[in-house]
Parts: C-alpha cells; structure tokens; sequence
C-alpha cells in the first residue's frame, strides 16, 4: 500500500464509521422494525440503516447517530435529548411530541419532518435543511437554527423566545402567533413571511429582508429593525413602541392603526407608506410625550391621514409631496400630578425644525411653514 493509498483510507475511515466494512451494508437494530420503548441511551448507532424504524417513547439519551439513516422512522414521544445527529437523514421522520432538548442536528436534511409539540430547547440546527417541516407549537426557546433553510415550515405558535435565526432562510415561513421574544434574527431573509400577532419584543431583525411580510397586529415593543428592508410590509394595528427603524427601508410600507410612538425612525425611508390612525405620539400621563423620532427619514410622496404627532420631532425630515392636510401638529394636554393632584394645561407642538417640502405638500389649514421648503 503506497503512503497516498494509506492517506485515502485515513481520510475515509470516519465515513465508514458503522458499517460492517467499508461498501457494506449499514447495520440496523434487532429489534427492528418495531422498536417502541426500547432503551438505546448512550449507544453509537452512527451510520445505521434506520430507514421506517418505528422508536415511539424510546430512550435515546445522549445516543449517536452521526450519518445515521432515519428516513420516514417514527420517534414520536421518544427521549432524544444530548443526543447527536449531526449530517443524518431525518427526512419525513416523525418527532411529534419528542424530546429532543440540547440536540445536535448540525447540517442534518430534515425535509417533512414532523417535529409538531417536539420538545426543541437548546437544539443545534445549524446549516440543517428543514424545507417543509413541521414545528408548529414546538419549543424552540435558545434553539440555533443559524444558516438553515426554512423555507415551507410551520411554525405557528411556536416558541421561539432567544433563538438564533442569524442568516436563515425563511421566505414565506408562517411564523403567526410565535413567541420570538428576544431572538436574533441577523440578516436573515423572511420575504412574504407571516409574522401576524407575533411576540416580537425586543428581537432583533438589523439587516434582515422582511419585503411583503405581514406582521399586522405583532407586538414589536423595544424591538430592533435598524437597516432592515420592510418594502410593502403589513404593520397594521402592530405595536412598535420604543421600536427602532433607523435606517430602515419602509417604503410603501402599511401603518394603519400602528403604535409608533417613541419608535426611533431617523433616516428610515418611508416613501409611499400609509398612515391611517397610525399613533406617532401618545398623549402623556406625566410631563413628557411619547413621540416618535423622524429625523431625517423620507416621507416624500407618503399619506399621513388623520395622524397625531403634536409634539414628534421632524427635524430635517423630507415632505416632499406629503398629504399633511389632516395632520394633527399641536394640541394642549391636561396634565395631572401624580402626588398632589394638580393640573395644569401643556401645549405640545411638532418639531418642524429644517424640514423639507414643497408646493405639493399639502399642510393642514394654520400649519404651514413659515418660509418654503429646500
């Protein structure tokens, strides 16, 4: 055997881990096919043929199945906790109901699999390939699913609070009523994805492509979609207070009956977007407003109809074109003082300071500017 030859056979042991030689046939279980209940904790199985096996309420603790063939296998109910299935097929398994805390699933092919009320905290699935899956009402809380393709997944009402979606695929994914509390959602791509009533305080989506998603009537409290493209995206009646959109590419964007009050929306571009109801400032129990920051964004052409934003700063922000007509600029509040029970009135007024416009910005009647705009 030449030095080379020896070299090959180094470099493709570990693909022959588990066979009974190399070309061989995977080796399978004896208690195939019907092996529900079995305990298997802690076994290397890595590379076995488990094609159709059927492990409903199995022990797999901490078990290896590195390249391990589960194809169309049943594992509903089983225990697979720490166990490691990194580069497996897992298509079309089922793992309804599964445990399968801290696992590894590391470039593992998942399509159609049925992880449907899966118990999936703290899982790693990272460059997996999960097309079709099904995870809806699974536990996703800390999961990684960093660089996976998620395209055609469900993931309706599942618990996704800390996970890493960084990168990931999730074009047209159903994502409704999901709790992605505090997740990190870092340039990932989620065009046309349905994120309607989604828990989404305190995520972060910076630099994420969410053009013609829905995400009406999510709860965006203190979130973060700095540089984020949001063309066409539906944030009807969403609430986004505190949320940051800096920079953010809104253009054409729906903000029907939204919350945006003491959202930050400096530079965002907003062309074309529609406002309705939409609130920029919410009227204070104290002495301060609540009142969202549009400076320098890019409102040219946009529809802001019977809006509210006494007290909003505007500083240096693009007006070019905007219907303004029905805007509410100023208004006086009753203040009361929380411990001695005094009122007294504030006149609160929008911070126009160095804004952009021009003849076609229609102005409400008393509001225009005292000189033209750039």
């Amino acid at each position: 055997m030449t030095h080379w030859t020896r070299m090959l056979a180094i470099v493709l042991l570990p693909a022959c881990m588990g066979l009974a030689a190399c070309g061989g046939a995977a080796r399978s279980l004896p208690c195939a096919p019907q092996c529900g209940g079995a305990v298997l904790t802690g076994r290397d199985l890595s590379g076995y043929d488990l094609r159709g096996i059927v492990l409903r309420d199995a022990d797999l603790r901490g078990v290896t199945l590195i390249g391990a063939d589960l194809g169309d296998a049943d594992l509903s109910s089983a225990v697979v906790r720490d166990a490691n299935l990194a580069g497996a097929n897992l298509n079309q398994t089922r793992f309804f109901g599964a445990q399968l805390q801290n696992a590894v699933l590391v470039g593992t092919t998942l399509q159609g699999t049925d992880f449907s009320g899966a118990q999936l905290q703290g899982a790693d699935f990272s460059g997996a390939d999960l097309t079709n899956a099904n995870l809806s009402a699974a536990d996703l809380t800390e999961a990684i699913l960093a660089g996976a393709d998620l395209r055609g997944v469900d993931l309706r009402g599942a618990k996704m609070a800390r996970v890493s979606l960084d990168g990931t695929q999730l074009d047209g994914v159903d994502l409704s009523g999901a709790d992605l509390q505090d997740a990190l959602v870092l340039g990932a791509s989620l065009r046309l994805a349905d994120l309607g009533g989604a828990n989404l305080k305190g995520a972060r989506f910076w630099g994420s492509d969410l053009t013609d998603a829905r995400l009406a009537g999510a709860n965006m409290l203190f979130s973060f979609f700095e540089s984020t493209t949001l063309t066409r995206a539906d944030l009807r009646g969403a609430y986004a207070y505190g949320a940051y959109f800096n920079g953010a590419d809104m253009r054409e964007a729906q903000l029907q009956h939204a919350n945006l009050a003491w959202a930050g929306l400096n530079g965002a571009d907003m062309r074309g977007a529609v406002f309705g109801q939409t609130l920029l400032a919410e009227l204070p129990d104290t002495v301060e407003i609540d009142a969202a920051r549009l400076i320098g964004a890019n409102l040219s052409d946009t529809a802001i109809r019977d809006v509210d934003i006494s007290g909003a700063f505007l500083w240096g922000t693009n007006l070019r074109g905007a219907d303004l007509c029905s805007v509410t600029f100023s208004t006086t509040v009753t203040l009361t003082d929380s411990i001695t029970g005094a009122t007294s009135e504030q006149r609160l007024v929008s911070d126009l300071n160095g804004i952009v416009w021009d003849e076609a910005t229609c102005w409400p009647d008393g509001i225009p500017p005292l000189s033209s705009g750039q």
